[in-house]
Formats: C-alpha cells, structure tokens, sequence
C-alpha cells in the first residue's frame, strides 16, 4: 500500500502534465474544426446550389388572354312568332331600280294564288326550311302539285335544270335583257332550251324539288331578272 502511494506520489506529477498537454490538443483540434469555411462542407454546398439551380430553371409562364371580338358576325336567329326581323344588308344583290331595260314589258303571273312568301330583298323574312332570316328574290305563289305554270310573257327558253337551292326550274329570255324565272317545279316540263314560247304557254308543272323552301306549303318560285339583277317582280306584273 505504501508502494503505491509512494508512486503516485513520485510519478502524480508526469500524470498531471500528461492530461494537461492532452486537454490542450483537443481543444485545439476543436477549436479549429470550428473555424474552418463553411463553403468546405460538401453536402451543405450542394444542397444550397441544387435548391436555387432548380429555383431559376422553375419560370411561370404568363398566362395569355383573348379579348372578345367588338362585334357579331352571324345573322340572328329567330321564331316568326310575334318576333321583329332584325336589321341587316342583304348578303345578295340588291333591289334594281327599273331602267329603260324591260321598261315596256308587260307580264302576267305564271298562275293564280296566295302569295305565300313575297319579294323582300331590301329586308329579311325568316325562312322556315332554313330557320334563320333571309332575303327573298322572287315571289312564291301557293298552287297545288302538278298544277299548271305558263310563261309570263313571249320569249325563248334558255335554260332546264334542276338547281341546288330551288329544285328544277326553267328560265326564259325576253326582249329588253328581261329573264324571268319558274322554279320549285316538278322533274318533266313541256319546253326544252331553245324553244319559242308565246304569253300564257304551259311550260311545266309545280312540283316540291326547292330544298331550301321544303318546309312551305306547295307553290311556284317565280323572279323576273334584269341584266343578271334580281328585281321587284310588282314592278312589272299587276297585282290584280
């Protein structure tokens, strides 16, 4: 027991120093652990760079408005039923004032009947078949199937042909460039073009081929046309 005391008491001293020099080497070493950069710290660098990396590749687009046209383009539609036709400019030719050109001509009415839809080509009138609003370039003329249609006036027929609009037709050539025109007829007609016809003359028979006017009750599509114009037919037939 002595022995040991005595060592300790011999030796303590170089035990003391010992501790004394290790303590100072490790407070050294932390102590400069402490201060070194902290851009030296890989994972802390990279996380940093990566975030904001991805941050700036990240761009909101703007998010792109269309404004609504000033205005409408398309023709109104409607129910004829207590309704108001709207304005419009007729999309076709419009009303020709009567010049010397077919000024003497005198027609009559290719038959008698109702006038079921008349000639409006300064305003629109709804169209059943269509259900929208049009102009109108002639006069329809209520008449049962396969009633007669006479020529209007002397002439010669110039065309027989069934039209995507009007369904078989005939046309005929009068004098003073006046054209007039017999639609909505039936297939088999008793002219064909080239022929002389006298006022009054049976030319053909009324029929339902007009497949933008199907929805009206049977009748004749009659024009009178000047120099390729659309006119009033009242302008050259006597309403009564």
């Amino acid at each position: 027991m002595n022995k040991v005391k005595n060592f300790f008491l011999n030796k303590g001293i170089y035990l003391i120093a010992i501790v004394g020099v290790a303590a100072i080497c490790l407070s050294g070493l932390y102590i400069a652990n402490l201060s070194k950069d902290p851009k030296e710290n890989p994972d802390n660098s990279n996380s940093a760079v990566s975030s904001t990396s991805d941050s700036q590749d990240v761009v909101a687009l703007p998010t792109r408005k269309t404004e609504a046209p000033s205005g409408t383009g398309s023709t109104p539609s409607a129910t004829p039923g207590g309704s108001t036709a709207p304005t419009a400019t007729p999309s076709v030719a419009p009303t020709v004032t009567p010049s010397n050109n077919g000024a003497d001509i005198k027609l009559v009415l290719p038959l008698e009947g109702n006038i079921l839809v008349d000639y409006a080509m300064d305003k629109l009138i709804y169209n059943k078949t269509l259900d929208e609003w049009r102009t109108h370039s002639g006069v329809d003329i209520a008449a049962d199937q396969d009633e007669e249609v006479k020529a209007a006036a002397d002439g010669k027929v110039i065309d027989v042909k069934k039209d995507p609009r009007l369904g078989y037709l005939i046309i005929i050539e009068h004098k003073g460039g006046v054209n007039t025109i017999y639609a909505n007829l039936k297939e088999e007609t008793d002219v064909n073009i080239g022929d002389s016809v006298k006022q009054g003359d049976v030319i053909g028979w009324v029929g339902r081929t007009a497949p933008f006017e199907y929805a009206e009750d049977s009748h004749l599509h009659f024009e009178v046309v000047i120099n390729d114009n659309c006119v009033n037919v009242w302008n050259y037939v006597d309403k009564e």
